[in-house]
């Protein structure tokens, strides 16, 4: 957890049975992701807690040359029957809303925390495994592999697509694939790179236990 969560606990151990509210700027990561579940929920379970106010997420940056920016929020929260009746959320542009309760998100809804799920929601099928190629790497090509292929081997141009994954879509970066669905043997003959791959994938799945 991020080293400001400690100052929270900190905070709520020095206001129960108190009036006190308190505020901290924080590092964005404490409201997201696992993180609302290792830290609030703990929080949640073990105190009597209300969040009264939220500044959503904003950057924070350094004077220094080659400024490092730091993606922060601010949250007000207080303990007991002491909590505000007027909770606000604060976007960038300085203006708020009034809402009926805070979420550990910071977004205008109940109390709930989402964690990760192994079954659906609903009376679906099971997904037990999801699209991947089991090719040891033969099938995937970078851009200059790709070149090369079509360069030497123009006919193996047809099979060659174009593959979105996760790092490619958040990082716009390209990959490539060879999909050689309906592919004739004796067209793959006329391509040895091709071909070549087509061995290293067949070595590859033979060892594989999977």
């Amino acid at each position: 957890m991020d080293y400001v969560c400690a100052w929270y606990k900190k905070a709520l151990d020095v206001m129960k049975g108190t009036p006190i509210s308190a505020a901290f700027v924080s590092t964005n990561s404490i409201c997201q992701g696992q993180q609302v579940l290792t830290f609030w929920q703990h929080l949640f379970d073990n105190y009597t807690i209300h969040i009264d106010f939220a500044f959503q997420n904003f950057v924070w940056e350094s004077e220094s040359n080659g400024k490092a920016a730091v993606h922060c929020v601010i949250v007000g929260f207080s303990s007991g029957t002491y909590s505000s009746n007027e909770k606000k959320i604060y976007t960038r542009n300085n203006r708020f809303r009034i809402c009926d309760n805070i979420s550990p998100y910071l977004t205008d809804s109940p109390t709930v925390f989402i964690s990760s799920r192994s079954k659906p929601l609903c009376k679906v099928p099971d997904m037990h495994f999801g699209s991947m190629p089991r090719d040891g790497g033969g099938f995937s090509l970078t851009d200059d592999e790709r070149l090369e292929i079509i360069k030497k081997e123009p006919l193996a141009e047809k099979w060659i697509k174009k593959f979105l994954g996760a790092t490619e879509f958040l990082n716009n970066k390209s990959r490539w694939v060879l999909w050689l669905v309906n592919a004739s043997p004796n067209e793959l003959r006329q391509c040895p790179m091709v071909l070549n791959r087509v061995n290293q994938v067949k070595e590859f799945r033979l060892q594989s236990k999977a």
